[in-house]
């Protein structure tokens, strides 16, 4: 089987978690026998003849403030991901066209043999901003503005020309059906998965690679800095808890985005800085050393899917302190898998970092069940679950 996978990132040319999916993903249909090519944007230099970069013209690879020329060329690289990958498809035999972002490959149609992901509705997106607290911030106004302009057009465009849509969640795929109106039949629910690189150094061994203190708790949250995440909510937290405690923890936040400036502005007002370190963007494979040198890994978000990150941390042993939303958060039994709480419930989140940091006892149990959780979830089984939604396309034709 011949499969052609479109989108936007894939490593090492990557923006988010979509991009670590798509990793997750094509390995391991290889390793089933899938032949797989792959087309995203990035350094051309970088092609192979299985992975084709095309370079952008366009801000839609950078994660941090962007000026309006190459907000503007967003629909020139569009045209040309489309006019590439048409090409492709016509030179070429492929049993399935698979786009991983409706936003940029909306518009390649391939008869009745196209796959969708839909990692996270556009229009779901908005509400969430729109219901965080914050002053206005331009890079949020231009997300916004695309959402519910050109990116609804896309997102419609591709669940239009798709024979299936998968959704990594059964809130994505409650969403896509309340609000785009797809029915829930074309709609397959394959959640993520992960896999753990081989030979990560351990605690000990990783926090004096990244020459991180061996006698600090140290908390990690990793993913961009964007208003629906609500790192704020963390260094809130951080900033209530009783100084004694607060003493013993180091609190790491990876990643970039439009809400950077504003977080260590907060940092700095509170006077954290000595505590709260921003390393900001970090390869995926250094992601894995600081997870595995953390103790508790928290996710703050008002809205989520399906977050990569979670299982990720989870797998290492991280401690998992997540609010209620997205499949896994609502999965996880509460106080035995990790520590659930309501969105933006600022006084649970702070109760719950400070009895994990203090109580050993508490971290080393909900380490052990988060990572049997995490098992549950594996690349292989999210490659092989996909891999009958293409079996299924092609024997219906």
């Amino acid at each position: 089987m011949k499969v052609l996978i479109v989108g936007r990132e894939y490593p090492p040319f990557s923006v988010g978690g979509i991009a670590t999916h798509t990793y997750y993903m094509v390995k391991h249909l290889r390793k089933l026998g899938v032949e797989v090519t792959v087309v995203a944007f990035g350094d051309p230099r970088a092609s192979t003849d299985s992975e084709v970069f095309l370079s952008p013209a366009s801000s839609l690879m950078e994660t941090g403030a962007t000026n309006l020329y190459k907000d503007l060329l967003l629909t020139w690289d569009i045209a040309r991901l489309t006019s590439f990958t048409k090409k492709l498809l016509h030179e070429k035999h492929f049993d399935i066209v698979h786009v991983q972002e409706p936003y940029v490959g909306g518009l390649v149609t391939y008869d009745d043999r196209k796959v969708t992901t839909i990692h996270t509705t556009g229009i779901g997106d908005v509400k969430s901003i729109l219901k965080t607290a914050g002053s206005p911030n331009p890079q949020v106004f231009k997300k916004t503005v695309f959402y519910v302009s050109l990116g609804y057009f896309m997102e419609y465009a591709s669940i239009f020309t798709s024979k299936i849509i998968i959704a990594p969640s059964y809130i994505c795929k409650q969403e896509l059906v309340n609000m785009y109106k797809v029915h829930p039949s074309r709609i397959v629910v394959i959640h993520n998965g992960v896999e753990v690189p081989l030979n990560i150094p351990s605690k000990e061994e990783a926090r004096k690679i990244l020459g991180l203190p061996k006698d600090k708790v140290i908390v990690l949250t990793v993913g961009r800095h964007i208003p629906q995440k609500r790192v704020d909510l963390l260094i809130e937290a951080i900033y209530r808890i009783d100084k004694s405690v607060r003493d013993n923890v180091l609190i790491i936040i990876i990643g970039r985005g439009s809400e950077t400036s504003f977080l260590i502005h907060l940092t700095e007002k509170y006077k954290l800085s000595d505590i709260i370190k921003f390393p900001g963007s970090v390869p995926h494979e250094e992601v894995w050393l600081y997870y595995s040198a953390s103790d508790i890994f928290t996710l703050t978000s008002d809205k989520e899917s399906a977050p990569m990150v979670l299982l990720e941390a989870a797998s290492m042993g991280n401690a998992i302190v997540a609010s209620r939303t997205g499949d896994y958060a609502l999965m996880m039994r509460n106080g035995i898998d990790g520590l659930v709480f309501e969105p933006g419930d600022i006084n649970t989140l702070t109760m719950f970092l400070e009895k994990l940091i203090v109580d050993a006892d508490l971290r080393h149990k909900l380490s052990k069940n988060a990572k049997l959780f995490a098992s549950r979830f594996t690349a292989d089984k999210m490659a092989r679950k996909t891999l009958k939604v293409y079996e299924k396309l092609i024997t219906s034709k």
